[in-house]
């Protein structure tokens, strides 16, 4: 879990504390849940959410 979140981290080039507090953000929108009671599914969720915001707008640049 820790190198799945540190790869993700450096891909979208943000901060450790930047990366926990948006993982934060999408467990309590998404699941009401807190990081410390959420379940693995709903962390890579969160995780894939996040990922996907982040990388959202770099693909639509290259589709057009």
């Amino acid at each position: 879990m820790a190198k799945y979140l540190a790869e993700h981290e450096r891909k979208m080039q943000l901060t450790k504390e930047e990366f926990k507090n948006r993982l934060k953000r999408k467990l309590n929108d998404y699941y009401e849940e807190d990081i410390d009671t959420a379940s693995t599914s709903e962390l890579f969720a969160a995780i894939s959410a996040i990922v996907r915001d982040g990388y959202a707008p770099q693909w639509r640049r290259t589709r057009i």
